[in-house]
């Protein structure tokens, strides 16, 4: 039986292969598609939390590999883009949607922000960090610490602090809000939003039973019995297919998401200005200075008399013949 024979590519196939290698890589990176991020996150001022059983530990983002983008800057306007750059509030596109959350009543936005990246793939991409406020957990005398008030996109101020937190059930101290966004490019677009969103719950009395009057955190009878609240937390974890120049709600009874995905074009490089037309004199060009002046006519009209050279070798006067 004879063996099939394998040929070898030969040293002028390879080159081909790299150069056509090269040439689909570089076209691929020139048709990058870059994009505009921008997501607003809001409460609920009156979340019906009683309308279904949350669990106490729902799980909490991996946010070990995200991104933690720098404050946000006036971006270039020449050069290539910077991957995940963060949007300046003059580029933002949802000002009208945080002021109608504003003027809601039953509706309180909490963060705004916006970055620019590039389309990657599912395996390529990167998630970008999510955080906002700050709640702290008793400490070891049982004393409630004091919170680090977070500024909001709309310079608002929020006081974290959540008293009589319990330590056994309560996550350690962290961010209000935390989590990732991750938008990735494939066939379609895609964004998930995976956020933790932590609410202080109250959850009965420590010590003895409820008093049933006094002030709150008094007992009338002495015991010293203290209300209890903790840290609920709730989380939102949804990736669904987005279209670029829509706007797109991740709902949840407790707080949600609006976000807006928009296609970026970077400016095309200027071109050099042409060079000067105008070409220089040749030298055989006179210029106006060095043309003789035009003798100038006598009234009479008759034509003025010419001078006669000077010979430098005898000193005298030629008569013009």
């Amino acid at each position: 039986m004879a063996l099939a024979m394998t040929r070898r590519p030969t040293p002028l196939q390879l080159c081909a292969l790299a150069a056509l290698l090269l040439v689909s890589s570089l076209t691929a990176a020139a048709e990058t598609e870059w994009f505009n991020v921008e997501l607003i996150v809001f409460t609920r001022t009156n979340p019906a939390l009683d309308s279904e059983v949350w669990p106490e530990n729902p799980g909490a983002p991996n946010t070990q590999d995200a991104l933690t983008l720098p404050p946000a800057q006036a971006p270039a306007t020449q050069g290539d883009p910077v991957p995940f750059e963060p949007l300046a509030p003059a580029d933002y596109q949802l000002d009208d949607a945080w002021q109608h959350l504003e003027n809601a009543s039953h509706y309180r936005p909490v963060l705004h922000l916006g970055w620019r990246q590039p389309g990657l793939g599912a395996e390529a991409a990167k998630a970008v960090r999510v955080q906002w406020g700050m709640t702290t957990t008793p400490d070891a005398a049982g004393q409630t610490l004091d919170s680090p008030s977070a500024v909001t996109a709309s310079g608002d101020t929020t006081d974290a602090t959540v008293q009589g937190i319990d330590p056994a059930v309560d996550a350690p101290s962290g961010p209000t809000l935390d989590g990732t966004v991750e938008f990735t490019q494939s066939r379609y677009l895609h964004l998930a939003v995976d956020l933790v969103y932590r609410v202080p719950v109250a959850s009965g009395y420590e010590g003895t039973d409820a008093p049933t009057n006094g002030t709150e955190g008094e007992a009338t009878d002495g015991s010293g019995a203290v209300p209890m609240t903790w840290l609920q937390p709730y989380r939102l974890e949804e990736s669904r297919r987005v279209a670029a120049g829509e706007l797109h709600y991740f709902d949840h009874p407790v707080f949600g998401v609006i976000a807006l995905v928009t296609p970026y074009k970077p400016p095309e490089p200027k071109d050099p200005e042409p060079a000067s037309s105008a070409q220089p004199p040749t030298p055989d060009t006179a210029s106006p200075a060095t043309q003789p002046s035009p003798q100038a006519a006598s009234p009479d009209g008759a034509q003025p008399a010419q001078t006669a050279p000077v010979d430098p070798r005898k000193g005298l006067i030629q008569r013009t013949q």
